[in-house]
């Protein structure tokens, strides 16, 4: 028999509530160290007691200089890789019409080809746009370091921000200093992220992620969305019963 959700009819349970032994769905429990709980006001007490007994992990909320780093040359990696697949393509069909090539002149090409090319700054302006403003919000560099791009509110951005976002890389490159602003400033922001108004962040240091989520007060169950100084602080104060609400992690 499927065992439905307490707050919910029409969900399925997730799990029960290790303090009142009631089943909820997964947006109703909160994941302790060991146990889940409910958001009853008993309930989400002995959650907070349960996580209060462990150590503190400190996780950092920007990402840093190393991570964002260690993601662009990763990038610059896979598009190298893709690029030197398109220069074959590109003389692969001259090969088989038995066209005589000259092998040094074919290495020559293919440097200049990968490395000069415009299309090779146009696929990289495609890749990092199209992928950072995706649901993932980062490159395959990006989320191998658990870092991701949003706006100054957290939110995902959008294509034609991140489309001008990396084409300001441009102006990071020729100051140079661009680049090392992370070094020296608070939120870690590069010259194209104060440009267009983005932050690199570490994904594990938001709760529960950036996609919308809806959180409920504890006392008077009102739902709504939070903002990333939310998110940062861990905590929100619910604006109908002026509660402050902690946010599991």
């Amino acid at each position: 028999m499927e065992i439905k959700c307490k707050n919910h009819p029409d969900k399925k349970s997730f799990n029960f509530c290790h303090s009142c032994g009631k089943y909820f769905c997964e947006d109703c429990l909160n994941e302790g160290m060991e146990y889940y709980y409910c958001n009853e006001p008993v309930c989400y007490e002995n959650y907070k007691k349960e996580i209060e007994n462990f150590p503190k992990k400190e996780v950092k909320t920007y990402a840093s200089f190393s991570d964002r780093f260690v993601a662009y040359v990763i990038d610059v990696v896979i598009l190298l890789i893709a690029n030197s697949i398109i220069s074959i393509l590109l003389y692969l069909p001259l090969y088989l019409a038995g066209a005589q090539i000259n092998p040094d002149d074919v290495i020559m090409e293919f440097d200049w080809f990968i490395v000069f090319q415009p299309i090779f700054y146009l696929n990289g302006l495609l890749y990092f746009s199209i992928m950072e403003s995706s649901q993932k919000m980062g490159t395959f560099g990006k989320r191998m370091q658990g870092i991701i791009v949003v706006t100054r509110k957290g939110k995902r951005i959008s294509t034609g921000r991140a489309l001008a976002r990396n084409f300001c890389r441009i102006f990071s490159a020729f100051s140079f200093i661009g680049y090392l602003l992370p070094l020296l400033l608070k939120k870690k922001q590069a010259l194209h992220d104060l440009l267009c108004g983005t932050l690199v962040l570490n994904a594990s240091a938001l709760p529960n992620g950036l996609n919308n989520k809806v959180f409920s007060c504890v006392q008077c169950k009102n739902e709504l969305e939070l903002n990333l100084d939310e998110f940062i602080k861990k905590e929100f104060l619910c604006p109908v019963c002026n509660t402050l609400n902690k946010i599991p992690t």
